[in-house]
C-alpha cells in the first residue's frame, strides 16, 4: 500500500521515471496477482454473503487497475493518472473496512456490520474519488481577466 502511495508523488514521477515505473509494474502485477487469490480466499473463508463484495472488489481493483495500464501504453497520462487514483481508492477499501470495524458500536453488530461496511466503503470511495477527479470540472478556476471560463454549447 505504501509502494502504490508513493506512485502520487510529483516530485518521484519528474526525479526517476524508471523508479516511477518499475513500481507502477510492480503494482500491476501485485494487482493480478492478490486480487483472484482474494477472491479464491473468500470462497474459501469467507461467509457466503460476503463473497460477492469480494468478488466486485477485486474485479474493479484489477478492471481499474487494466484500464491504467492500457491508458499509458497508448500515451494518455491523464486518464492513466485518472484510473490509478481509482484503483488506488479500491485498495484502500481494505484498510478503510478494518479501521471501521474496530469501532466497538459497529464491531458489535457483527457480520451485519461487515458486510454493511464494505459495501458502504465502496459505494462512498467511488463517489468520493469522481468528485475528486472531476472537481475542477464542476468548479473551474477563476482566470486572470476574473472570469470564469465557460465552454460553448455545441
Amino acid at each position: 500500500m505504501f509502494l502504490g502511495a508513493t506512485q502520487f508523488s510529483t516530485r518521484l514521477r519528474r526525479r526517476d521515471v524508471r523508479v516511477h515505473r518499475a513500481i507502477g509494474k510492480l503494482y500491476i502485477g501485485a494487482t493480478f496477482v492478490a486480487g483472484p487469490v482474494a477472491i479464491w480466499m473468500a470462497f474459501i473463508n469467507s461467509p457466503w454473503f460476503l463473497v460477492p463484495f469480494t468478488i466486485v472488489q477485486a474485479g474493479t481493483w484489477m478492471l481499474f487497475t487494466l484500464f491504467a495500464y492500457l491508458c499509458i501504453r497508448r500515451g494518455a497520462v491523464r486518464s492513466h493518472r485518472e484510473w490509478m487514483t481509482r484503483s488506488y481508492a479500491i485498495v484502500l477499501i481494505f484498510l478503510e473496512g478494518r479501521v471501521l470495524m474496530a469501532i466497538p458500536a459497529l464491531a458489535r453488530h457483527g457480520m451485519d456490520a461487515i458486510v454493511l461496511v464494505n459495501w458502504a466503503c465502496l459505494a462512498v470511495t467511488l463517489v468520493a474519488v469522481e468528485c475528486l477527479l472531476r472537481w475542477r470540472d464542476v468548479f473551474p478556476s477563476v482566470t486572470t481577466q476574473g472570469r470564469v471560463p465557460t465552454k460553448e454549447l455545441a
